[in-house]
């Protein structure tokens, strides 16, 4: 998949590489295949589990990380049925919540990064232009034949229990923000959810970055969709899981655009932006709200049980 591409790309740009990994066998033997393609003898890979729908993972993982200055946020599924993971939708806590802890716990580590080398620490959120199609209001049609699709009411309320996590992530499974009772599932609207979340996880991200003195060292932090790729993302979806192989661009085309933004010095500075190879894709309004986006930052924070707070 792309991750595989981008460690690729990455090892031979010079860059030592942590690999966080389901299956560690399989990412053993990854590594070891970048190993011998590798440019550079002085690079390092190595790979550590990670269950991005377990949070006591994910400290594990982030606690044998001592030092990085970039950090890549790349996994990605769409479920064809409901699922859930500590009482979370699996698309949304795979996509999302896990990468937010994830992001947060390793901020620190960032920061120090970036002091110790006196350069900028970067991360770099892979989403989706799917957001779009997030369904995030009261109203809102899952099927797509009505209502709020990528579009923010000109009076956003946040009543009906709307502040209450559990409303919050409820909705989270693949419909609406506010929707009382149970709820049919759809993949797309699941993905294009934790797509929505991402995006506005990273602009806040980076608002409250930008706030921290420069004493603590720069993180920069963007939202990147290298368009629509064949990987396994697709396997739940009868009709793109066949067009795929001969519709969508390959894993090493979106490897190489997400390398460019964690490498590039034309990149250094930038932060708090959203690129898609897909041509005139802007954020949503949704997905520019900031009053949105502190919501999404304050439930996320509760539900992965970190300060809501940077420091």
């Amino acid at each position: 998949g792309i991750g595989k591409s981008l460690a690729h790309i990455l090892a031979n740009s010079g860059y030592s590489l942590t690999l966080g990994v389901l299956d560690v066998e399989r990412g053993r033997a990854v590594a070891d295949t970048i190993k011998q393609s590798c440019q550079h003898d002085n690079v390092t890979i190595s790979v550590d589990h990670i269950d991005l729908t377990n949070f006591n993972s994910i400290r594990m993982f982030a606690s044998h990380i001592d030092a990085c200055s970039v950090l890549i946020n790349n996994a990605g599924v769409m479920n064809g049925s409901l699922h859930k993971s500590n009482g979370i939708e699996s698309t949304m806590i795979t996509n999302h919540f896990g990468p937010f802890l994830l992001t947060r716990l390793l901020l620190p580590t960032l920061l120090q990064t970036s002091m110790d080398s006196k350069e900028v620490s970067r991360i770099v959120n892979v989403a989706s232009a799917n957001e779009q199609k997030a369904m995030a209001f009261p109203g809102a049609d899952p099927t797509g034949n009505s209502a709020i699709r990528g579009e923010l009411p000109d009076s956003v309320s946040f009543q009906k229990g709307a502040t209450d996590k559990h409303t919050f992530y409820g909705l989270l499974s693949g419909t609406s923000w506010m929707t009382e009772g149970p709820q049919p599932y759809f993949m797309h609207t699941a993905y294009a959810n934790s797509s929505l979340c991402i995006l506005l996880s990273t602009f806040e991200l980076s608002r409250r970055l930008s706030r921290l003195p420069p004493s603590r060292g720069k993180v920069t932090v963007n939202a990147v969709c290298p368009g629509y790729v064949n990987t396994e993302l697709w396997k739940d979806s009868r009709v793109w899981n066949y067009l795929r192989w001969v519709l969508l661009k390959s894993p090493d085309q979106a490897g190489a655009m997400i390398a460019e933004f964690a490498t590039s010095m034309q990149y250094t500075d930038t932060t708090g932006q959203f690129f898609s190879s897909i041509a005139d894709t802007k954020p949503s309004r949704m997905a520019d709200s900031e009053e949105l986006a502190k919501l999404v930052w304050k439930h996320s924070s509760e539900i992965v049980e970190v300060p809501e707070n940077l420091v």
